[in-house]
């Protein structure tokens, strides 16, 4: 088998029927030169009878003894990769099938790119709308990704492998945002080079309702506080305009949070918030919709 050239990474936990239509859209790629890494993460479902089913060279199948959480299990997916561009897949989302094929490309047009983000599209579960995200490449990486996360998830992305190794991989101390911590520490390493590919390649189901809104906030601020610990040099540094906007979107991620779990008056109250600090009346319309119909607000995402 020849060196892969991509490393997919699905970090799995109890998601069982829906980590098949993961895999199945990875297999189902028009680019054929990478492998795939899958990640149990102590599932408690028929997660680790389904993967000793799966028999394919490409797939290697690795099992935490304990529940590790996301950030272990795709750190370990890291340190087991073989292909010189790592992947991610979050297990209940899918691949387009040319998603590969788009990236490869990329890499072969622009030289000496290291780090790759894209659009996804976005299927609200239960509400029956979709939409492509809002990302878009900036004009000042190292200063915007401080103000609020332009990347996206795991699943907008394609990193070179050396980049994330150098920076130390996901940061084991955080529970929410630790996505969004690892894009600072990447976007202001001195060999990040962008691409981005303004089209979806990957389909991302949201489903409102299914988290704790208490434990979703209180680990959010968590992570929040200690983002900003971690990069208090840097964030401070910034010019007062973006400190301001940092804050805008600090209050605004807090009621999409509330959105997301089905609490229009926690919702309200942060719109709110964030109104007061920006005087931005599309707050005020945040506000009306949280109360009206939240279903017509997630179009309104960004």
């Amino acid at each position: 088998m020849q060196k892969p050239f991509f490393t997919i990474i699905i970090a799995t936990y109890n998601r069982q029927k829906l980590l098949s239509e993961a895999i199945d859209s990875v297999l189902s790629q028009s680019y054929k030169n990478f492998e795939l890494i899958i990640v149990n993460d102590c599932s408690t479902d028929n997660t680790f009878e389904y993967l000793s089913t799966l028999d394919n060279e490409i797939i290697k199948v690795f099992s935490n003894k304990k529940n590790m959480h996301v950030s272990y299990s795709r750190n370990f997916g890291i340190d087991n990769a073989k292909g010189e561009w790592v992947v991610f897949l979050d297990d209940d989302d899918k691949m387009m099938s040319n998603k590969l094929e788009v990236l490869y490309g990329a890499i072969q047009k622009y030289e000496n790119i290291t780090f790759i983000h894209h659009n996804v599209l976005i299927d609200y579960v239960g509400d029956n709308k979709k939409r492509i995200s809002s990302n878009y490449a900036s004009n000042n990486y190292r200063d915007d990704i401080l103000t609020t996360n332009i990347v996206g998830t795991p699943n907008h992305v394609c990193i070179r492998k050396d980049i994330l190794i150098s920076v130390g991989g996901f940061d084991l101390g955080l529970n929410s945002s630790e996505d969004y911590e690892l894009w600072i520490r990447i976007l202001r390493h001195k060999d990040f080079k962008p691409c981005f590919l303004n089209l979806p390649l990957v389909t991302m189901r949201i489903k409102r309702g299914v988290a704790s809104l208490d434990k979703d906030l209180e680990e959010y601020k968590k992570s929040y506080n200690l983002i900003y610990k971690k990069h208090r040099q840097s964030i401070n540094g910034l010019p007062k305009s973006l400190q301001k906007k940092r804050e805008e979107n600090y209050y605004y991620r807090f009621a999409i949070r509330c959105i997301y779990n089905n609490n229009r008056r926690c919702a309200v109250n942060w719109f709110f918030k964030a109104f007061r600090h920006s005087k931005k009346l599309k707050y005020i319309l945040a506000m009306l919709l949280s109360g009206i119909s939240p279903k017509v607000l997630v179009l309104l995402y960004k």
